[in-house]
């Protein structure tokens, strides 16, 4: 049976939800479980499975199965990786931000919170430019148009004026 190819764990589960669709004729489901792959190894199928058993040109369970298991593994590692930049972030000695496409502050850790005076739930939105020192905006404005133009992070030390 195809339930013998989903993890032991997952079984309950699988095997309740398909005879919930049984049930009912026209249903569909979706869900994610785990199965156990001829290799030994335990992949993640995304299932969409359908009760077409009253149907007389089907008299079937239509199900479309799509393993997802490096996308779940790709979510997770970027989840960690979140993760990790937040909690670094947070703890940097130095002012770390990101803007938009725009120039709009969207991110400001702790630090640069202090250093600019940025009010706690608040921020510079697209003023932030208008607080780097005169001197300093045009390498800045031109070094960050070059960065987004490249697709590439920039860093670039310059003054506020607070």
């Amino acid at each position: 049976s195809a339930l013998g190819f989903v993890h032991p764990d997952d079984r309950p589960t699988v095997g309740a939800l398909f005879a919930a669709l049984l049930a009912e004729p026209g249903r569909t489901m979706e869900h994610e479980c785990r199965y156990l792959h001829r290799d030994g190894r335990c992949r993640v199928l995304a299932l969409t499975a359908t009760n077409l058993l009253h149907e007389p040109t089907v008299a079937g369970i239509v199900l479309n199965t799509r393993d997802v298991t490096e996308s779940r593994e790709a979510e997770a590692a970027l989840r960690a990786s979140e993760g990790r930049f937040r909690t670094l972030s947070t703890a940097s000695p130095i002012g770390i931000f990101e803007s938009d496409l725009q120039g709009r502050l969207v991110y400001a850790n702790p630090r640069l919170v202090e250093i600019a005076g940025i009010p706690v739930g608040g921020g510079l939105g697209d003023r932030w430019i208008a607080r780097v020192h005169p001197e300093d905006r045009g390498a800045l404005v031109a070094g960050w148009r070059a960065a987004l133009f490249e697709g590439r992070e920039y860093a670039h030390e310059y003054r506020l004026m607070l």
